[in-house]
């Protein structure tokens, strides 16, 4: 390892304070949408400790789910799901996948949101036919905020044999051959 990645890595670790941080003092916000902030969970996420960044979300969510909003929890499990299937650990994501699911489709109006972690949760289990029948939901809903996540179950569908980490990320081979 050279000394420009070690020294790049100890400041990413000066930088990120959410371990040190009180969980019941952090916001929602603050905690899970603060894409910059060095006291949110996607701060060691960024530097490449998905489990350990699994792991204060799970943590979080312990800690302040008394106060937390139904979609809250929901989002939070299912990043905690995200960082497990990057991670490789596909029977603990689909585990807090399960958990982001909208009992109620609360979201149902603007977002196919059930659809996307069902076809995420079908991606992983390798059950294609499963996966395309959730797109074709999408696709019949024809929400216009659902076209991120409808590209991600497409490409899902495009490479069935590649990792999470790799289609989600388009770094997978596969889909640069379609």
């Amino acid at each position: 390892m050279t000394s420009n990645v070690k020294l790049l890595q100890a400041e990413q670790e000066r930088i990120c304070s959410v371990t040190s941080a009180d969980l019941s003092k952090l916001t929602y916000n603050v905690f899970d949408q603060g894409l910059d902030s060095p006291l949110s969970w996607r701060c060691i996420a960024n530097r490449g400790d998905f489990k350990e960044a699994q792991e204060l979300i799970n943590k979080y969510i312990t800690v302040n789910e008394a106060g937390l909003k139904q979609f809250e929890i929901r989002n939070l499990s299912f990043h905690s799901g995200q960082l497990a299937a990057i991670d490789g650990r596909y029977k603990d994501a689909i585990e807090k996948f399960y958990r982001a699911i909208d009992d109620n489709n609360e979201s149902a109006s603007f977002l196919s949101w059930n659809e996307y972690v069902s076809g995420t949760i079908y991606f992983l289990q390798g059950n294609i036919k499963k996966l395309e029948q959730e797109i074709e939901k999408m696709e019949t809903n024809n929400i216009e905020n659902d076209a991120p996540n409808l590209q991600i179950l497409k490409n899902f569908l495009r490479c069935p044999n590649d990792s999470y980490k790799d289609v989600y990320s388009r770094t997978s081979p596969c889909l640069n051959t379609h």
